[in-house]
């Protein structure tokens, strides 16, 4: 996994660790190792296609369901 897709994975990290509400919307009960590994794979996909990790909010309603 590139520097770029890391960076972006620990600030989600941070993101979800500090706001309860969207930690419960996407993971809520779920793991949230997967939820990572989940958004990771779609991260590193993102990078390599358009030179952008970030995920667009239909890929987090995806990723969410998985």
């Amino acid at each position: 996994m590139g520097p770029e897709v890391l960076i972006y994975i620990n600030k989600l990290k941070k993101y979800f660790e500090t706001n309860n509400e969207a930690r419960n919307y996407f993971i809520g009960h779920g793991d949230i190792d997967v939820f990572f590994d989940n958004v990771s794979e779609v991260a590193e996909k993102n990078f390599m296609e358009k030179g952008d990790p970030t995920l667009s909010m239909d890929q987090f309603e995806i990723v969410k369901k998985c």
